[in-house]
């Protein structure tokens, strides 16, 4: 019979969520450039999907497959995510190793704005790559830019499940490596037709990072169910069904500090598709081993600056007798760290905090005034020890 449909639209008010911590960026390697780039004007910046179509990134059919890509990762980001703003960034592949020196320029084109990214790139994965973006970041952090978490989308067509290399032995704990890839609708397909390289689920995993607050593992359950159509059927980026895994390989995957989808018991969760936790390329002891410590940390070092900033160059008073901090002075800077942290605490994004000021500083000759900080992390309940058993009566 005939009829009249609708089909409702999302995002053309462009309405934004509040706060910061939801900028990201991706930058793709792509020898095609969409309408809307040029060789001199390679980074846009976006608030819905329509915004990146209109730049040229699409999906439509004869698109160059790279289109595509791009369109499929904005797309999930969004899907994700919705109201988030986003950096796109399309650079050339080139034909020797990629230096990831694109990092610094996305984020200076940013303002400083850019918290999360992800980078895609059809050259096959090594473990040199992590290491070198650390080394962008922690140029960043030291000039007072931090990102916090890197997502690497590389090739892994060719590399066994077994043969994935061990991130947890790296020195990069703000990259992370994607090995979620959709294992039986659009990203498959895409990944298909590319044959050669993989595809991941990248946008959806930047997507579900920029949601998320600081503290939170985007492994919640709870909270951070990735499926709807996409994502029903979870694979790895070398092409691997999950559902053909064991879990013990499974478990050796995790262990290797890769981030992945799984499905869960389905007579507890009805099909949900779930990421495997949040793991940066670092070895489990080190304080930053998850994508939140970097995030929480990086949120506070931003909320300490700026409400320290003004103070810089200021007058110091000392006490007139000893030369060291006047307690007045030692109070005030106290009051100032814990005030730019109380928020956070108030947001639950750290369950506790603490400046102190030792006044037995010589200010006078080194003109350097020393600040300590302590925070207290949220915890995350990455497994649960339940004792059940049977009895006569209850306690």
């Amino acid at each position: 019979m005939g009829n009249i449909r609708f089909v409702r639209g999302q995002g053309g008010m462009k309405r934004r969520l509040p706060g910061e911590d939801h900028i990201s960026g991706i930058i793709f390697y792509s020898s095609v450039l969409p309408a809307g780039f040029s060789t001199t004007d390679r980074i846009k910046s976006v608030n819905q999907p329509l915004d990146a179509e209109a730049l040229g990134i699409v999906n439509t059919t004869g698109s160059d497959i790279m289109l595509k890509i791009m369109h499929y990762h904005v797309a999930e980001f969004y899907r994700i995510n919705p109201g988030a703003k986003l950096f796109i960034a399309v650079y050339d592949e080139p034909i020797g190793a990629l230096t990831f020196a694109e990092v610094e320029t996305v984020m200076n084109f940013s303002e400083n704005k850019i918290r999360n990214l992800g980078i895609f790139t059809k050259k096959p994965f090594v473990t040199s790559m992590l290491t070198l973006i650390q080394g962008i970041l922690t140029t960043l952090d030291g000039q007072n830019k931090p990102i916090s978490d890197v997502l690497l989308a590389a090739n892994l067509v060719g590399i066994t499940t077994a043969g994935l290399s061990n991130l947890r032995a790296l020195a990069a704990p703000k990259v992370s490596g994607v090995l979620a890839q959709d294992g039986a609708n659009e990203g498959a397909a895409l990944f298909t037709t590319a044959a050669t390289y993989s595809i991941t689920a990248m946008g959806a995993l930047l997507g579900a990072v920029s949601k998320s607050k600081v503290n939170e593992c985007i492994g919640w359950v709870e909270k951070f169910q990735m499926n709807s159509v996409e994502l029903d059927v979870p694979a790895f980026a070398n092409g691997d069904l999950v559902k053909n895994l064991t879990d013990t390989t499974l478990a050796a995957v995790d262990g290797k500090g890769w981030i992945f989808l799984l499905k869960y018991d389905t007579d507890t969760i009805d099909s949900g598709v779930y990421f495997n936790d949040s793991h940066t390329a670092v070895p489990l002891d080190s304080d930053y081993a998850y994508i939140e410590n970097n995030r929480t940390m990086d949120k506070a070092i931003r909320s300490v600056r700026k409400a320290s900033l003004p103070k810089l160059n200021g007058p110091v008073n000392v006490d007139p007798q000893s030369g060291q901090l006047d307690s007045d002075y030692v109070s005030h800077l106290e009051a100032t760290g814990d005030q730019a942290l109380s928020q956070m605490a108030k947001d639950k994004e750290l369950s506790g905090y603490q400046t102190f000021v030792n006044p037995e500083q010589n200010v006078i000759t080194t003109s350097q005034v020393e600040v300590t900080i302590i925070n207290v992390p949220v915890g995350v309940s990455r497994s649960f020890l339940v004792n059940v058993s049977y009895a006569t009566k209850l306690p």
